[in-house]
């Protein structure tokens, strides 16, 4: 069974995790609806790492994570494949905010 909104919408409101460093999110046909209010999530200053393997995006998602990069302070790998239809500047964009790791 795949992910749905209110799985989203309780993940990024769920208090009471102040020690979630990892969050691992694969083949998610809703990755920009996850990814747009990760930031805002109580626990999302304390994020560490990040995978995303098969999980699709578009280039509004990637300027929110980017604009979102103070909030998410401690993010320090993101692991994802580059969306088949991003463009260019939009995954230069994310390389050069966080360090982008491909998955082996």
């Amino acid at each position: 069974m795949g992910w749905q909104s209110a799985d989203f919408e309780a993940l990024c409101a769920a208090r009471g995790l102040p020690r979630l460093r990892h969050v691992e999110l694969r083949y998610c046909e809703q990755g920009d609806e996850l990814l747009r209010g990760l930031p805002d999530a109580p626990w999302a200053g304390g994020l560490e790492r990040l995978e995303l393997p098969g999980t699709d995006f578009d280039a509004a998602t990637v300027a929110a994570l980017v604009a979102a990069k103070p909030r998410l302070g401690r993010l320090r790998e993101l692991w994802c494949f580059r969306p088949y239809e991003l463009a260019d500047d939009a995954w230069q964009s994310l390389c050069a905010t966080y360090e982008v790791r491909e998955p082996a």
